[in-house]
């Protein structure tokens, strides 16, 4: 969505390096221990683990919508994020907008 575009954008003028899909194993005073996932099984099993050096390190959470959202049919998909047209307007329920959903 707009706002993953925003901050990819900001981090990559910044120098700034990320990663995702993976799982932080262990922070110590100058490394971070990640272990990356395979999102394509259901479990989310690790396919590698690296040491990473880092003099500072953000952690973000993955982006979920509420579980109440999920309990409406086709309001959402699998995690809760409302599906949107060009107008933020959920495409299932007209009269329902969402700010940045997708």
């Amino acid at each position: 969505g707009a706002s993953k575009s925003i901050l990819e954008k900001y981090l990559q003028q910044h120098d700034i390096e990320w990663i995702t899909n993976c799982s932080v194993k262990k922070v110590s005073e100058d490394t971070v221990v990640v272990e990356y996932l395979d999102d394509a099984v259901m479990e989310k099993q690790v396919t590698n683990t690296k040491t990473l050096p880092s003099k500072y390190t953000m952690l973000i959470p993955a982006f979920h919508g509420m579980d109440v959202w999920k309990a409406v049919p086709g309001l959402s998909d699998d995690v809760g994020m409302i599906r949107i047209n060009d107008h933020q307007q959920s495409v299932t329920y007209p009269n329902i907008f969402d700010m940045d959903s997708n």
